[in-house]
């Protein structure tokens, strides 16, 4: 069974690259990409017919898909991660 790309990174409120796993409900989570606010859809029940975390848009842009937020995210991580070496 193949399984599709969801959206699992985010912004936070800080603008930091954030995973799904290391989110909470009620919090503020942005799209990389088009900066539109995302819906949190992370249930914590686990097993057969429940779906992985993910985000969802509220209006989704054809521009914006999940394979390019996860390229965007990565790059995004890799440049900060490079900052933060060369400061040291």
């Amino acid at each position: 069974m193949k399984k599709e790309i969801l959206y699992t990174t985010a912004l936070n409120e800080n603008g930091n690259i954030i995973h799904v796993n290391d989110t909470d409900k009620g919090e503020a989570y942005y799209c990389p990409l088009c900066k539109d606010k995302y819906i949190l859809r992370k249930s914590g029940r686990v097993g057969k017919g429940t779906k992985r975390p993910h985000f969802a848009h509220n209006n989704l842009s054809p521009n914006c898909t999940p394979e390019g937020v996860l390229h965007y995210s990565f790059k995004k991580s890799l440049v900060d991660l490079l900052k933060r070496y060369k400061s040291e």
